[in-house]
């Protein structure tokens, strides 16, 4: 019998058919001493993102588990994402949406590390790169141009930066409490 995973990793995905396959083969990827999951959540992509995710699903090892849905209808982002949330079993998220993809195989266990040991953080996050794949160009280390800068609050965070790339993003399950709950 498989122990509950500690992290639950979230991807939203709609119409990233180009991407979908890049997104969650980063996060298969991913070396961790901890067991994880991750979540897949299908706005009712109008794509083969759907023929996508069931065939890499289809192959993976039973030891990973997928937890994969596909909307019936379109119930745009936030709601996907609120829906997606409610399947989170772990303690930590992290979140990747499908036309993302994660670069580092120990982005997982360095970010879990870390929280686990700063019992007063809420949540992590890492410098990021962007690619434009219309244009080929790629815009290195958004973050790192800057230095490190450490806050004290998200608050302080945003002031200062004003951006947290979401793909590079481990929280405390517990932060979702304080996210609106509506149904969906």
């Amino acid at each position: 019998m498989m122990q509950k995973p500690l992290v639950s990793v979230v991807m939203i995905t709609y119409g990233h058919e180009l991407y979908i396959k890049k997104a969650i083969e980063g996060v298969l990827m991913q070396k961790t001493d901890f067991n994880f999951e991750l979540i897949v959540a299908n706005d009712n992509s109008p794509d083969k993102s759907d023929e996508i995710i069931q065939k890499i699903i289809a192959s993976v090892p039973s030891h990973i588990v997928i937890k994969y849905f596909k909307n019936p209808e379109n119930l745009g982002a936030i709601r996907n994402l609120q829906k997606a949330f409610k399947e989170v079993t772990a303690e930590f998220v992290a979140f990747c949406e499908g036309d993302d993809y994660w670069t580092d195989p120990d982005k997982l266990q360095l970010q879990y590390e870390k929280l686990s040991s700063e019992t007063n953080c809420g949540l992590v996050y890492t410098d990021v790169d962007f690619y434009d794949f219309k244009t080929g160009k790629k815009t290195e280390s958004i973050f790192g141009k800057e230095g490190k800068i450490r806050t004290s609050s998200f608050e302080e965070h945003l002031e200062k930066k004003g951006y947290l790339a979401p793909p590079t993003w481990m929280f405390r399950k517990i932060l979702l409490d304080h996210v609106g709950n509506e149904d969906v």
